[in-house]
């Protein structure tokens, strides 16, 4: 991928003064000027061009010197009564008429600047195209377009060996994904049969985006292990944080065997981290011990019940309620690590259920247990499960930031409700998440027991510590 700039920084740090560098770039490989908005064609065909070629930038609002100098001569700019029109004349042609849609930022400069002679009310959009990872990039046309030698006109491909270079950028972005998911953790002999939740999760799905954090150990381990204040509720700290070769990374080591797989996070610098979870489960335990060791969940009787009813002996039950306020913790990380990147938009995750073989997923809320006593517990049939399914890029859930939410601490529930809809399908359990989160942006009807069943989970697992300690120390009295 190319890096080319013509400021030497990224977009969200250039300012007006930095025009005036332009008189001395032609338009070329990775720079085109134009002097007003043109058509919807004409605006895909430069974006797409750049796109499927080396990166690059468009300018509206600056004209070429002259035929023969075709560098930044005058910058006349769009007037601000016009700009967002302009802006949404932008989106709109890439979106309608490029497939698959390329990432594009944009960012207006604006007057008055005298030194480049640009009127005050008017701005310069600055439209920066990397090179894409998802290529070729479609024109709605059917032509394939790409950026040629010094001209300032995209021109159709229909070069095999270029087109084929093409579809083999977009396939190497989708071998790497490939490789990263099936490189499993490394397992302890102890740890090969216990379940995990295994997180992806990047900001950069197809990897055409200037995400870049300026990590500080300090703030990270701030960020991570900090005792939580007002503006955060549930988290899944990690008290151990170092730097390696290749970003950080945050262990749960505290009441923990730190040889053991805890609760880990990898951060690289991009932003893209790999989560993994332990999760709690119950084994070796018939349906009468099991009442005991899920004592202090509200529906516990029910699912009991439920297993009873359809013949589940000795069963393996893995806990899910966990899980959600894992997520919500997770969640609530990131967007501090994004904070440090001065990152927005929309967050792509991938979660895999590991050594998850034959057992039932246990979720503390009445709908699912009615539902189980009717039509039965589900079993996982298979000992790693992703969801959603695929390798893909394609195949990572889109998590929204929901940013007409005000409220930080419900955006962060609907975040986690986005990314524990798959899970709770990838192992049978019926919810309304999908359509509430992404349709209605309502609160589901399973929300607050979702809350309160995270809330239990927590409760329920002191209960298990202390009377395991509890019955360690009444073995020692006796021995």
């Amino acid at each position: 991928m190319s890096d080319y700039n013509p400021f030497d920084r990224q977009i969200s740090k250039i300012t007006s003064s930095d025009l005036s560098v332009l008189r001395s770039v032609s338009e070329g490989w990775y720079i085109e000027y134009k002097s007003k908005i043109p058509n919807a064609i004409s605006i895909a065909k430069s974006v797409s061009a750049f796109a499927n070629t080396y990166g690059g930038w468009l300018f509206y609002g600056i004209e070429e010197k002259s035929k023969d100098e075709s560098v930044a001569g005058q910058f006349c700019g769009i007037a601000r009564i016009e700009m967002d029109a302009a802006l949404q004349a932008i989106r709109q042609s890439v979106a309608s008429s490029v497939n698959p849609i390329p990432h594009f930022d944009t960012k207006v400069l604006w007057g008055p600047n005298k030194k480049v002679g640009l009127a005050k009310d008017t701005g310069v959009i600055c439209v920066r195209v990397p090179q894409g990872n998802a290529a070729p990039y479609v024109h709605k046309s059917g032509k394939i377009y790409r950026r040629v030698g010094d001209g300032s006109e995209p021109k159709p491909e229909s070069d095999r060996f270029i087109l084929d270079q093409l579809w083999r950028r977009s396939k190497e972005v989708k071998d790497e994904y490939a490789q990263w998911i099936e490189k499993e953790p490394e397992f302890s002999k102890d740890e090969s049969d216990s379940p995990y939740l295994r997180m992806f999760i990047t900001p950069d799905l197809w990897r055409d985006k200037d995400v870049w954090a300026q990590l500080d150990t300090e703030k990270v381990r701030e960020i991570f292990s900090r005792s939580l204040g007002e503006d955060t509720f549930f988290t899944t700290p990690f008290d151990t944080v170092y730097r390696t070769n290749r970003g950080y990374i945050g262990r749960q080591v505290k009441s923990n065997d730190p040889s053991n797989l805890t609760a880990t996070w990898f951060l690289n610098p991009n932003l893209t981290s790999e989560v993994v979870i332990p999760l709690p489960m119950l084994d070796g335990f018939d349906t009468i011990e099991l009442e005991y060791e899920l004592d202090g969940y509200k529906h516990s009787k029910s699912f009991i019940n439920a297993l009873r009813k359809y013949g589940h002996e000795n069963p393996k039950i893995i806990d899910l309620n966990f899980v959600f306020s894992a997520l919500i913790g997770t969640f609530d990380i990131q967007s501090k690590l994004d904070g440090i990147a001065d990152r927005k938009g929309p967050l792509y995750v991938k979660s895999q259920l590991l050594n998850v073989w034959r057992t039932r997923p246990f979720l503390d809320v009445e709908k699912t247990i009615t539902y189980q006593s009717e039509h039965g517990v589900p079993v996982c049939m298979n000992g790693e499960i992703l969801a959603p399914a695929g390798k893909e890029p394609d195949d990572f859930k889109k998590i929204l930031e929901f940013e007409d939410i005000e409220d930080l601490k419900i955006r962060k529930f609907f975040q986690a409700m986005s990314a524990f809809e798959p899970i709770a399908s990838a192992v049978g359990i019926e919810t309304d998440l999908a359509k509430a989160v992404e349709v209605e942006h309502d609160y589901p009807s399973i929300y607050p027991e979702l809350y309160s069943a995270a809330n239990r989970a927590s409760a329920a697992q002191i209960l298990r510590i202390q009377r395991r300690k509890e019955e360690d120390e009444h073995r020692n009295e006796r021995y």
